[in-house]
């Protein structure tokens, strides 16, 4: 599982990722239009897809001193989102720092409810 998530992480990190979410369920992430949730599903543990952590980071000035391949919580204060998925206990952890991030609501009334 480790070596997967290595690549899955090399993969967003030159590639870039779309990650959706549906109700706080990850519900789709893709890389080059390739789905890869079954993988974050697996990895996530007892969870699963829901997410754990949700955050607006706003510190511009950490930019340059952040490695993404290492998780530390200086990291979540990036500017922008971050969201995570799996306890750490059961399964891992899984951080998403999205400092180029476009969000897109619906509102209820846009899911013809």
């Amino acid at each position: 599982m480790k070596t997967s998530l290595e690549w899955l992480l090399t993969r967003v990190a030159k590639e870039g990722a779309t990650l959706s979410i549906t109700d706080n369920i990850v519900t789709s992430f893709k890389i080059n239009e390739e789905e890869q949730l079954k993988l974050l599903d697996l990895a996530a543990g007892s969870r699963g897809l829901k997410l754990t952590e949700f955050a607006i980071g706003v510190n511009e000035n950490i930019a340059s001193n952040i490695d993404y391949a290492v998780n530390s919580q200086m990291n979540e204060g990036i500017s922008g989102v971050h969201l995570a998925i799996g306890d750490g206990a059961s399964g891992y952890h899984i951080d998403f720092l999205s400092p180029l991030v476009r969000v897109n609501p619906m509102h209820q009334s846009d899911q013809g409810a």
